[in-house]
């Protein structure tokens, strides 16, 4: 028996221009409430116009997304030491975000590498986010990193 989660989706169709030529054709599901991509599908045009006119089983390349589906993004922003240079290594900063990556808030290590967020010599603004469902549970994925 498979799990079914239940949620508001977002559908999204869409042409590459310039992009890979052979599937130019996108088809994209997101959970409204997170903002999370769930699934994608790319299509020949071809493929895709017949699929949209009636065929049945037509193939194309796909991925199925996990997240947390049904949870609503909260963010916040944390001024945090960062180590001087742009050559930093993402794990040293990620080492440096720990003590602000509890009760499954996850910062954005980017946000380290830009000079528009850098506070002084020694300190970044940085991007936190986290989300919860409608009873207050905090969304957890082992390792992940915004």
């Amino acid at each position: 028996m498979q799990d079914k989660t239940e949620f508001i989706a977002r559908l999204s169709i869409s042409r590459s221009h310039g992009g890979d030529e052979k599937t130019p054709m996108s088809v994209y599901v997101e959970d409204d409430t997170s903002g999370t991509r769930i699934f994608e599908a790319y299509f020949t045009l071809a493929d895709f116009t017949s699929a949209l006119t009636g065929s049945y089983g037509v193939r194309g390349k796909a991925k199925l997304f996990h997240g947390p589906v049904g949870f609503k993004q909260e963010t916040k922003t944390e001024v945090v030491p960062r180590p001087k240079g742009y050559k930093t290594d993402p794990k040293e900063i990620e080492v440096l975000f720990t003590p602000f990556e509890i009760d499954g808030w996850r910062g954005d290590v980017s946000d380290a590498y830009n000079h528009h967020h850098w506070v002084g010599e020694n300190k970044v603004s940085v991007g936190f986010r986290r989300y919860v469902n409608a009873e207050g549970k905090i969304w957890e994925e082992q390792n992940e990193k915004v």
